[in-house]
């Protein structure tokens, strides 16, 4: 494994025993150590420390099964497939990685689901005035809303107006 791919793993030991790993520069244990005082051991696991006054601690997962794993935990509420941007604020809640965000783009831009249901979002039309009409029926409008998922079928809605 790279050097740079241990970073987890350095401040994991770094923190447990104490010491860092013996090819490592200077400039890079003074780095090791500043990065260091973010994180915390309890019970074998890392975790990010944020201020005091949060008292948050996020775990860090540092294998790419436990990440997908957690993409999908937080990606899936319901039976109901999160967006982009809730997918990750959930999980940034409880996890902590480098470049988690990208990850879980890169995710969801795979989910077969959300693929499957991009383009059936109905699409807005322009709002259209009329003139004043003398009788009803003169002129109607009709519109199609849909498809629209509805009990694991795509179902479409009709408005009449006169």
């Amino acid at each position: 494994m790279a050097r740079e791919n241990c970073f987890y793993q350095d401040i994991f030991n770094y923190i447990v025993h104490g010491n860092t790993h013996p090819e490592a520069t200077d400039s890079e244990k003074s780095e090791l150590l500043k990065e260091a005082i973010q994180y915390t051991v309890i019970q074998g696991n890392l975790y990010r420390t944020f201020p005091s006054a949060c008292k948050k601690l996020h775990l860090v997962l540092s294998k790419q099964a436990n990440q997908k794993n957690a993409i999908f935990e937080n990606h899936i509420n319901n039976d109901k497939h999160l967006s982009i941007k809730e997918t990750c604020l959930n999980a940034r809640k409880k996890y902590h990685w480098k470049n988690m965000d990208n990850d879980i783009i890169d995710f969801i831009k795979q989910c077969p689901e959300c693929n499957e249901n991009k383009g059936s979002l109905p699409v807005k039309t322009k709002v259209q005035q009329y003139e004043y009409l003398d009788r009803v029926w003169k002129l109607v409008e009709i519109m199609v809303i849909g498809p629209l998922i509805y009990q694991n079928s795509k179902v479409y809605l009709f408005r009449l107006a006169d």
